[in-house]
C-alpha cells in the first residue's frame, strides 16, 4: 500500500521542537529562561518519561514549556501523558494507598485519632 506524502504522525515533541524554531529560541535559550534543565526540555520534546528524576514535577515541567511555547498547557500535558503512557498515581502508590487503609481497619477500635496537627495516635488500652 502506498503512502501520500504526508500521511505521518505528528507527535506533540515535534509541535513542541516547530514553535521553538518559529520563535527563534535555541534549547539553550529556553534553559535560561525557564531554569529548566537542558537534559528535560531535551525529555519533553522526545517522550522521554526515564531521563526526570523525580516524577512529580513532571507535570509542571511540560506545562510551563507548553506555556512558554504559547500553546494549551492542559491539553499539551494530557497529550504528553498519552503519548508516553505517563501517570503522575503509578501503581506502586496505588498499591500504597490499598495497603494504608488495609492498616487502618485493622486498627479500627484500638487507636483513637486526634485531627489536629501534628496528628497523633492514642492507644484505647
Amino acid at each position: 500500500m502506498l503512502q501520500q506524502f504526508d500521511d505521518f504522525e505528528v507527535t506533540l515533541g515535534d509541535i513542541m521542537r516547530g514553535e521553538r524554531a518559529t520563535l527563534g529560541k535555541s534549547i539553550t535559550d529556553v534553559r535560561l529562561e525557564l531554569r529548566l534543565s537542558k537534559k528535560y526540555i531535551l525529555a519533553i520534546e522526545s517522550g522521554d518519561v526515564s531521563a526526570f528524576r523525580c516524577l512529580k514535577f513532571v507535570p509542571g515541567y511540560v506545562r510551563s514549556y507548553a506555556h512558554y511555547l504559547g500553546l494549551n498547557p492542559d491539553q499539551a500535558f494530557a497529550t504528553f501523558c498519552v503519548e508516553t503512557g505517563f501517570s503522575l498515581c503509578s501503581e506502586q502508590q496505588r498499591n500504597i494507598g490499598a495497603r494504608l487503609l488495609n492498616f487502618i481497619q485493622l486498627l479500627n477500635g484500638r487507636f483513637s485519632i486526634e485531627v489536629s496537627w501534628p496528628i497523633r495516635f492514642r492507644p484505647l488500652v
